[in-house]
């Protein structure tokens, strides 16, 4: 009797998947080679330099109540997976130089874990997973599901930087769900197609580079960061490590509904956005702890300007400088006029990739920090839905999100902490401004990172109660600097 091929033993579910795949790689035209975007090249040389750091490690977490459907959700992941070809790209050298390579398929890694039912112990387990490193031999992307006793759970999405970025945590949000609905119905699941893949834009952005607007959009950023570029020093920092460890620490901020709804009417006085007020107050502050007056803060734009863009997975944001010049004590109302031209200017400009910059305006560079970016400024916006924002806030009874046959509630992790010195990022969530100041432990103690976001959160405070008061009026007092500063 003749003894069966290995095609034979398969199972017809195994066959299937095997000519699934095999059909994938006969039509999917993703899967070739090409270059890192700029953005990308930067973070490939940072992962190089600490393999081992989490600080760009991306996570998605909600707690979830009834256990899923585990089989379903796997295939959904299997799906989202094959739609996006960003979640199946790994990072060789060809020659000493990265290149992305897009699997034409690849295994989704979903885990199941058998976690404790001690909230404490849970988290731990959570945020264990979520700080492990990735290989870049492998898709950076990554599923835990941590079951507990109670029949509930945890989910895990984490993804390194270089493939993802927090436009696409909201991509994932909704795909997935639609996915894992259709497969509790055992229906295909109606996704609009994908009009590009991060190749398109990674293509787009070499042409732009090469076209005569790149002229102006280097000239405009030639100007703003003309002379000397400050850097600035904190009284309450440690000496700066030779290499960074990327370990860092998080202070939550909450303003209050009351507090931002002033924020928001004085930015409507003003013609300009809460964005821009927070981020003036900021500037104001950094004012107040180093006592320079040239303050330079980093602030990431999407980079999904153009409609092609707007469904894909991918890392497409960029860094913007925002530079100002806070000499003469001028009345928060003049300084907030001006950051409103320095923000409108970056925003038209916002197309030539920061590491470009950089390399262009030959930004001295060591392995010792970020090269003209200490401090990271960011409002957290949801433009696609306010359901998944209500997963990212820590109000106490925040209502979940219905996901399929179970609930998501919010499951909240530090994460990326340790990218800069300090990072302040807010969200706005049901009316109330929520936000978090992250910082680097290799700099900082706790105790100074909790007494900056205090301070900051009294400026606020202040520049709702006067905007016309001069800055110098809005410093702390000698004692509270001091303190400051210790």
């Amino acid at each position: 009797m003749k003894e069966p091929t290995r095609l034979e033993r398969l199972s017809v579910e195994e066959k299937r998947a095997l000519l699934k795949r095999l059909l994938l790689e006969k039509t999917d035209t993703s899967a070739r080679e090409f270059p890192l975007s700029y953005g990308q090249r930067a973070l490939w040389f940072i992962h190089k330099l600490a393999p081992e750091s989490a600080a760009y490690n991306v996570a998605f977490t909600a707690r979830v109540n009834p256990e899923p459907d585990l089989p379903a959700l796997k295939r959904a992941l299997g799906r989202l997976v094959e739609r996006h070809p960003a979640l199946r790209t790994i990072f060789p050298e060809k020659a000493g130089e990265p290149v992305q390579r897009v699997l034409p398929a690849a295994e989704v890694d979903f885990t199941i874990v058998d976690a404790p039912a001690e909230e404490d112990c849970l988290r731990a387990a959570v945020v264990s997973e979520y700080r492990r490193p990735f290989g870049l031999d492998r898709p950076p992307f990554r599923v835990l599901f941590f079951r507990t006793p109670q029949r509930s759970g945890v989910l895990l999405i984490s993804v390194h930087h270089l493939i993802f970025d927090a436009w696409s945590v909201q991509i994932v949000f909704e795909e997935l769900r639609r996915l894992y609905e259709a497969e509790l119905r055992g229906a295909p699941a109606e996704l609009p197609r994908c009009p590009a893949q991060y190749a398109d834009f990674v293509a787009w952005q070499q042409g732009m580079l090469k076209a005569p607007e790149s002229a102006r959009l280097r000239e405009h950023w030639a100007s703003v960061l003309s002379g000397d570029l400050p850097l600035l020093h904190f009284a309450s920092a440690r000496r700066r490590p030779p290499i960074p460890t990327g370990r860092g620490g998080s202070i939550p901020i909450t303003l209050g509904g009351d507090l931002s709804e002033r924020l928001r009417e004085l930015a409507r006085a003003h013609q300009t956005t809460l964005y821009t007020v927070t981020l003036a107050a900021l500037q104001v502050l950094l004012r107040n702890c180093s006592g320079q007056e040239d303050i330079l803060i980093g602030s990431p734009v999407s980079g999904r300007n153009q409609p092609q863009w707007t469904n894909i997975i991918g890392y497409f944001v960029n860094m913007v400088p925002i530079r100002a010049d806070l000499s003469g004590n001028p009345p928060f109302a003049d300084h907030l006029a001006r950051a409103r031209a320095a923000v409108l200017g970056a925003l038209a400009h916002q197309d030539l990739p920061f590491p470009l910059m950089v390399e262009q305006l030959q930004v001295r560079r060591d392995s010792a920090g970020a090269p003209m970016i200490q401090v990271m400024f960011n409002m957290v916006s949801t433009p696609r839905g306010t359901e998944l924002s209500r997963l990212f806030t820590a109000a106490p009874g925040a209502p979940g999100v219905v996901f399929g046959n179970v609930q998501f509630e919010p499951f909240l992790i530090p994460q990326q902490e340790g990218q800069f010195d300090l990072v302040i990022e807010l969200t706005e969530v049901q009316g109330t401004v929520e936000g978090v100041l992250k910082y680097s432990l290799d700099l900082f103690e706790r105790e100074a990172a909790e007494r900056m976001a205090c301070h900051y959160r009294g400026l606020l405070e202040s520049v709702a109660a006067n905007p016309q008061a001069p800055i110098g009026d809005l410093m702390l007092s000698p004692p509270e600097r001091d303190e400051l500063l210790l």
